[in-house]
Formats: C-alpha cells, structure tokens, sequence
C-alpha cells in the first residue's frame, strides 16, 4: 500500500477546526506539531524543552535522544508558546501535555 499524505489544504483545514472539548483542541495541536516537525508521536510525547535549541543559524532546532534534528516552523513554534504554561507540561517537565 502506497502512504498517503495530507495536502496543505487538509493540513490547514485540520489547523482551523474549532473543537468545544479543550481535550481535541489538545489532540489536534500535538498531531499538527507531529506533522510540523516530522516527529513521531512517540518522540513528541518524550519530547522535553530542553531539547528544543537555538542554533547558530538563529533557528530553533528539535534535537532528540535519537539524534534527529528537525527546524521548527513558526506554528510549531505557536502550539508550543500555547502550552508554555499547561500544567501537565510544567508537572511532567514535557514541552507538550501528550
């Protein structure tokens, strides 16, 4: 079976969807990040700030235990300033509440 892809429109109808539940707004912004960074769902939920570097270049760069490196977009960068402050992220010390 050949993979199939979401296309910019999808990805961006995905990212405009209002949810009433905070828990699927939740949902939506991790897969989104999933998508934004090419992580997998697995590294986002280790994933921790302090993994999350500015390089020389002056871009924020992932950087995983499994030594991936991936810039991040700015609305990467949004979801994370969105849950800066969540506290399941500050509790467990994650970047995202996953």
């Amino acid at each position: 079976m050949i993979p199939s892809f979401l296309t910019i429109e999808e990805l961006t109808a995905v990212s405009q969807k209002d949810f009433d539940i905070q828990c699927l707004d939740q949902v939506r912004d991790i897969f989104l990040f999933s998508c934004y960074t090419g992580l997998a769902y697995v590294d986002v939920q280790k994933l921790s700030r302090s993994e999350i570097v500015t390089g020389q270049d002056g871009y924020d760069w992932v950087i995983t235990a499994r030594q991936k490196t991936k810039t991040l977009l700015p609305a990467a960068k949004n979801i994370m300033a969105k849950y800066e402050a969540h506290s399941q992220s500050k509790f467990n010390g994650k970047l995202l509440p996953v």
